[in-house]
C-alpha cells in the first residue's frame, strides 16, 4: 500500500529534527512559516475585497470571526476556495524554506 505523500511543512519538521533543531526551534520555524502565508492571503485578499467588505470584517469583535467572514468573502470576490489558496500558499512557502534549509543549518551549527 502506498503512502501519502507529506505535505511540505511535514517535510521541513523531519528536515529541522534531522538535522538537530530543538522542538522549540522547529515550533517557531513552522510558526514563521504559516504566518508569512497568512499575510500573504491576507495582501491577495486585501487586494480585491471592497471598502463594504472591509467594514463588515472590522465589525467582527474576534479575529476567529474576522477571518471566517474574510474568507467567504473573498470566496465571493474571487470564485476561489480561500482555504485552498491559503493552503497552496503555505506549501510554497514551505517548499521555498527547504530550498534554503542547508545553508540555515550550516549557520545553526556555527
Amino acid at each position: 500500500m502506498e503512502q501519502p505523500q507529506k505535505t511540505a511543512i511535514q517535510q521541513v519538521i523531519d528536515a529541522l529534527k534531522q538535522k538537530g533543531f530543538a522542538d522549540v526551534d522547529v515550533q517557531e520555524i513552522t510558526k514563521q512559516i504559516s504566518r508569512v502565508a497568512t499575510e500573504q492571503f491576507t495582501l491577495r485578499a486585501m487586494a480585491v475585497l471592497t471598502d463594504d467588505d472591509l467594514t463588515a470584517i472590522d465589525a467582527f469583535p474576534e479575529d476567529a470571526q474576522a477571518s471566517a467572514e474574510m474568507q467567504k468573502r473573498y470566496n465571493q470576490r474571487t470564485g476561489k476556495d480561500a482555504n485552498a489558496v491559503m493552503q497552496a500558499l503555505l506549501e510554497q512557502n514551505a517548499k521555498d524554506f527547504l530550498a534554503q534549509l542547508t545553508p540555515l543549518s550550516q549557520i545553526q551549527q556555527k
